[in-house]
């Protein structure tokens, strides 16, 4: 176009038509009477014509006047609005982040750092009591109990989580007290991730080692709201799996309510996107091996396998790191996606993880995946616990 004019007022309706695709057919599927809208068969050739219709107008149309001055002015003032929007969030994120914990008592320690132990909370995610395991599953655990109690660790026949969820279970562990008395504020009923992510990533027991000369020591996590992103050692790994596992709710927003939810409808068995991954990722070779392992679950299985050998391979070698630590490793087995076997096999039938979110399709195939886990994790965290005693200039706690 010679227009600069028109070709802006183009691409603004284009725009407009790309970003509001979305919202109009999740509208039209909340309004029975216009229920014929929220298919693409239909809504498409409405847009398709609205937008042609909209072009040749303004390919027509001989003067605008000041019709730029003014979009430009729109423009700036709906950007002002969404940068104002985003400034608040992340000013409120950072200040809750900085925010103290009350602590509960005050901590009592040798005032000689090189006397103090270094203290490792390794969190195996939806791991079972050994009696549970033998009534739910028919498997017997006791071997591994043994273990470790010849290691030395006390065990708590009793224990129980003091929730059913990740979030809420390593807010209380962490802050040593239910969530509703670690964050007095929030009501409980509308507590939101950002709440959890407050007293996760700011909890108690971390500002209690911290005031007597504790540094933390944290492993980087597939989904960041478990994540410490503050702690004072970072152990990440440079491949795609971490923080990229799953579509965040940022991206899941952009898909629907946008035209880009059309591409999910053309595509629904994602034929099509797999394609495309076939010629992005042939010329990579993958640290894990996926052969047998169908299309479909790829990249949940390499993302999951690769997060969690990464964790297990290195947290060995933190006995190293210098200085009285804290360390806090979230590795999340046995909790599905079930892709391990008994001895760290890739597990190849999609039964064991193609169910909601990745889990396993039916009880068989949770049970049979979960006692998997279980074995393979038991063999991979004895010799590492092992080296971590070790390697200890005093012994860990």
């Amino acid at each position: 176009f010679r227009d600069v004019v028109k070709a802006a007022l183009i691409g603004t309706l284009i725009l407009v038509a790309f970003f509001s695709y979305g919202h109009v057919y999740y509208a039209a599927r909340a309004v029975p009477a216009l229920e014929r809208l929220s298919h693409h068969n239909t809504l498409m050739p409405i847009y398709t014509v609205v937008v042609a219709l909209g072009i040749w107008g303004i390919i027509r149309a001989k003067k605008f006047r000041n019709t730029g001055r003014y979009l430009n002015v729109a423009g700036l003032v709906l950007v002002a609005i969404q940068v104002g929007q985003l400034s608040y969030a992340y000013i409120r994120t950072a200040y809750e982040a900085r925010r103290p914990v009350t602590l509960q008592s005050g901590l009592t320690v040798t005032t000689d750092r090189k006397s103090l132990p270094d203290i490792y909370l390794i969190v195996l995610d939806t791991y079972m009591r050994a009696d549970a395991m033998q009534q739910d599953l028919g498997f017997d655990n006791k071997p591994f109990i043994n273990q470790l109690e010849q290691m030395g660790f006390y065990l708590a026949r009793c224990s129980r989580s003091n929730y059913t969820f990740t979030y809420a279970s390593l807010s209380a562990m962490l802050n040593m007290r239910y969530v509703p008395l670690a964050y007095e504020k929030e009501i409980w009923s509308e507590f939101s991730n950002n709440g959890f992510w407050t007293i996760i990533k700011n909890n108690e027991v971390r500002r209690q080692l911290k005031s007597v000369g504790y540094i933390t020591v944290a492993f980087q996590e597939e989904y960041p709201l478990l994540e410490f992103d503050d702690a004072d050692v970072l152990i990440g790994a440079n491949h795609p799996a971490i923080n990229s596992g799953f579509i965040y709710p940022f991206e899941t927003l952009y898909i629907r309510s946008t035209a880009a939810i059309i591409l999910k409808g053309l595509d629904p068995n994602g034929e099509i996107s797999h394609f495309f991954k076939r010629i992005f990722l042939s010329t990579k070779t993958p640290s894990v091996d996926l052969a047998g392992v169908s299309p479909d679950n790829q990249d949940l299985v390499r993302n999951y396998v690769e997060s969690q050998l990464f964790i297990l391979d290195k947290l060995p070698d933190v006995p190293a790191i210098v200085g009285p630590k804290f360390v806090y490793a979230h590795i999340f087995i046995p909790h599905y996606p079930y892709a391990f076997g008994p001895n760290g096999e890739i597990m190849t039938d999609p039964g064991y993880y193609s169910g909601d979110r990745g889990d396993a399709i039916t009880d068989e195939y949770q049970k049979q995946g979960y006692t998997n886990q279980v074995q393979y994790i038991n063999k991979r965290i004895i010799p590492a616990l092992q080296t971590i005693i070790n390697e200890s200039k005093m012994p860990p706690i």
